[in-house]
Formats: C-alpha cells, structure tokens, sequence
C-alpha cells in the first residue's frame, strides 16, 4: 500500500514539475503574448503583496466556505424531499434548474437591489455548488442493485427503514463526487461576486489587476485561487476513496416506472409548468410591489415585448451562444469520457496528468481568456473551447468513479473466466460506467450555458452574453433580460434533454 501511495505522490509531482516548468519556458519566451508571464514572476508578486494577498485571501475562503456548506444543506435538503415525495420530484428539479441556469452577471444587480451586497460572494458560491450536489445526490438516491431495493418491498419496510437503511450508504459516494466537483466552483463563485461591490478579497484584486493590466498580479491571484480550489479537490478525493472504502459503490438501480409514457410525459409537464408559472409570479410580485427600478431589474411584460418585438435581433445571437453551448458539452463529453477511460487502464497516465486536471477547472474564466484568445482569437472560437474546460470536469470526475463501480461479485466472475483486460473494460467497465457519465452530462447539461454567457459578456463577442452587456450599456434592460430568458430556456431545455437520456442509460445499462 505505501509503495502505491509513493508511486501516486512520485508521478503526480512529476506531471506537476513538467506542467509549471512548460509555463516557465512559455512565460519567457513569450510564446503566449504579454498576459501570459513566467511562473517565476507570478510567485514573485505573490511574495512581493504577501500582506494584501493573505488578507484577500482569508476574506474570500470565509465568504466561499459559507456559500459552499449552505449551498451544500440546500441541495441535500431539497434531494431528500424529492425523493420521499415524488410528486414534487420534478417541481424541485425544475425549479433548481431555473434558477441555477439564470447567468450570474444578472443576478449581481438585484442582489445589490435587495441589499445583500455584502452577502454577494457567499450567495454566488451557493448558487454555484447547489445544483451541481443536488444532482449528484439526487442520482446517488436512486442507484443501488434492483434485487435490494425488491427485498425491502418484500420484507414490507417502511420508507424511512430503506431511505435510512438502503438509500443514504447508496447516495453517499455519489454525493462525495459532487462535494468535490463544486468545491473549486465554490472558490468561482465567490470571486465573482466579489465583483459587485466587495471592499476586499481576491476578486476585488483580479478585478483591479485587469483594470490596470497588473499582469503579474493577475496571475499571482490566480495561482492562490488555484491552490485553494485544487487544494480543498484533492482533500475530498482522499475523503471519496475513504467513503468508497467503507459503502463501496452501487451501480444505478434503472427503477421500473408502472405508468405509461404517455402519462408520465403528462404529469412531468404539468409539474414543470406550475414552478415556471410560480416563479414568473414571484418575479412580478417584487418587481410590482418593491418597486424595483427599470435599471435594475424589468417587468416580465416589459422582457416579454422586447422579445417578441425584436425577434431577428435575438434569433442570430441565440445561434452563437447555441452552437457554443452545445459545442462546448460534446467537447467536454469527449475528452471527459475519454480521458477518465485511458486514466482507468492506465493508473501512471491517471496520476502524472493529475495535476493538469485538477489546475484546469480551478483557473479563473477571466485568467483562462485571455490565455485561450491568444491561441483562437477573440472569436466564439474561444467562447466554445471555454464552455468545453468547463464542461470537461464534471464528465471526467463522474466517468471515473462509474468506471470504478460494479456489480457485485462481477469482477471475481470475469477473473474465473480469465478475461483479458480489454475485454473487462469493454464488457464491464464501460457499461457500468455509462450512468455515472450521463449524470455528469446532466449537471454540466445548464452550466455550458453560464460558461458561454460569461465568457461572451466578457469578450464582447456575438451571444447572448454580448448581447446582455450591449443592452444593459445603453439602459435597454428589457431587451437584456430577453436575452437571458432565452438562455435560460434553452439551458432548461438541454438539462431535461441530458435527464431523459439519463434514465434511457439507467435503463438501458443497469
């Protein structure tokens, strides 16, 4: 066992070294352009702000953890209340997906409205983590042999005897997984809302660092961020293979559902229609009796006449952002997928790229775009490679641990039959793995869309996100929030898309 652990250690520093040793040498030559220094000089602005940067720092890992550990009790709260009442199953997801698909640059405006201002940070982590545990959760909720959740049936148990019993050991993996993909999301989360009136804290200095093109502050905040995000992937690794230690890790149940389609497609509807209608209700209600400035936030008679109004402005930027969105989630789904594969067969592979994994989702949108524009241009180019890094992770984390699941006793059974490897990783590996990839597609299904918004918001290219910053510069609020509306829609689209496909693989594959 220890000489595995020093095996692990040796080559993950190895792919450490080579990675920052290949930022040394592009940094001096200049192979990416000015906004891209030498490692050296980012860890020697950290030393030479040491004070402003600790300061910074401790504000935003406070405001972070807060987001993240009440971010966290929301979602597994809001999983368990959809599983022991299905009839608000689909309203809870409905609702959290709404929500979690709005783009951050517009809700930073109406919390200052509210008054949260100071709250910012904490509440954009939140809302960065919730989904993403809540689906992990919700999914861990439903997996576990068939066989077992029969026996409980016929030993006539109760709910909570099998919610206790059968459905929590079973979720526990799954919902370790999501505790780790949101954790450097948590970090994100923060730092951007630090951007809408903070005093302190790393984003207000990544904020001020672009502002003055401070290019060596920029990426010595940058670096931080990447330790703390890595930093806090890694811990809940070791956490996910202690859990996987002692519950081990149920492949997806694929329940059998007694209604027909045609009714289940009904009642799904109509679920999803009344939490819509609810929250356009409530979005009425405050904009009507807080008497919430133009400028602020419109009414949802004012977006709805921007939209119908100006269709042809809307049709060609929906495109962009569609095409990059959606772009975006295939790349992500294949180099996820893929890579969590070779990762599997290969455990030296897993361990020297380890590193590269961890530093990819942890780097700040706003430091990853100028590094990508300088490869592609500032183009939509870019805006799809952004929105596949941030669709990649999850895939990878997700396709990983599925690739580790099995059923029970399916391995011993493949070693009697001396099965090569290949044969094991394509007969069994795969299959097992296909429900834990298709919930990874299923929380980054939504946030293809963030990613594309943000980064078009902050690039000033074609998009949706263009299009909201255009609007909101020339007090054209309404016409703004269409273009969230539509973004939002068409991210709730895709989500239920990437669900039914997730209950044809547990169907199909368990």
């Amino acid at each position: 066992m220890r000489r595995i652990v020093g095996s692990r250690v040796v080559l993950g520093a190895f792919g450490a070294v080579c990675f920052l040793a290949l930022w040394e040498v592009a940094g001096r030559y200049g192979w990416l352009g000015r906004t891209f220094p030498a490692l050296s000089e980012a860890v020697a602005e950290i030393g030479r702000q040491g004070d402003v940067i600790g300061r910074s720092t401790a504000e935003t890992v406070e405001r972070a953890l807060w987001g993240y550990l009440l971010g966290a009790s929301i979602a597994v709260a809001l999983a368990v209340v959809a599983l022991l009442v299905p009839r608000l199953e689909k309203a809870t997801y409905t609702g959290s997906v709404v929500v979690h698909a709005v783009p951050a640059i517009a809700l930073g405006p109406v919390i200052n409205a509210l008054g949260f201002t100071d709250h910012a940070p904490s509440l954009f982590a939140l809302m960065f983590v919730y989904f993403t545990i809540l689906v992990s959760a919700g999914s861990g909720f439903a997996s576990g042999a068939q066989y077992a959740h029969d026996v409980f049936s016929v030993l006539g148990s109760s709910k909570g005897r099998r919610f206790a019993l059968l459905q929590v050991p079973n979720a526990i993996p799954n919902l370790i997984d999501g505790l780790r993909v949101a954790a450097p999301a948590a970090v994100s989360g923060a730092v951007l809302g630090e951007w809408f009136g903070s005093e302190r804290g790393l984003g207000v200095l990544l904020l001020n660092s672009m502002r003055n093109f401070q290019v060596e502050q920029l990426w010595a905040v940058a670096i931080v961020l990447v330790l703390l995000a890595g930093g806090a992937y890694i811990v809940l690794g070791y956490a996910e293979r202690a859990v996987e230690g002692i519950f081990g890790r149920a492949v997806e149940a694929g329940h059998v559902h007694r209604v027909s389609a045609e009714q289940r497609w009904i009642r799904s509807l109509a679920s999803q229609l009344w939490i819509v209608i609810l929250l356009i209700f409530g979005w009425w209600l405050w904009i009507r009796f807080e008497d919430v400035p133009e400028l602020v936030a419109p009414s949802p008679r004012g977006t709805f006449e921007a939209l119908v109004d100006n269709p042809g402005l809307y049709a060609d930027h929906t495109l962009a952002t569609l095409l990059s969105a959606i772009g975006g989630l295939a790349i992500g789904l294949a180099l996820g997928a893929g890579l969590a594969l070779l990762s599997s067969i290969s455990p030296t592979l897993r361990n020297t790229l380890a590193p590269m994994v961890v530093i990819m989702p942890t780097v700040p949108i706003v430091v990853l775009i100028p590094v990508v524009a300088r490869l592609f241009g500032f183009s939509q180019v870019t805006v799809l490679v952004i929105a596949g890094v941030i669709a990649f992770f999850p895939v990878y984390v997700f396709a990983l641990s599925g690739l580790r699941a099995r059923p029970p006793g399916a391995d011993n059974v493949y070693s009697a039959l001396g099965s090569s490897a290949w044969r094991r990783v394509v007969l069994l590996a795969i299959p097992s793995a296909i429900p834990n990839v298709l919930t990874g597609v299923r929380i980054t299904a939504s946030t293809v869309f963030l990613a594309a918004l943000t980064a078009e918001w902050l690039m000033g290219t074609k998009g949706l996100g263009f299009l909201f910053s255009t609007s909101r510069a020339s007090f054209e609020n309404s016409e703004g929030w269409g273009a969230i509306v539509i973004a939002v829609v068409f991210a709730v689209i895709t989500y239920q898309l990437a669900s039914a496909q997730e209950r044809w693989g547990k169907k199909r594959w368990t």
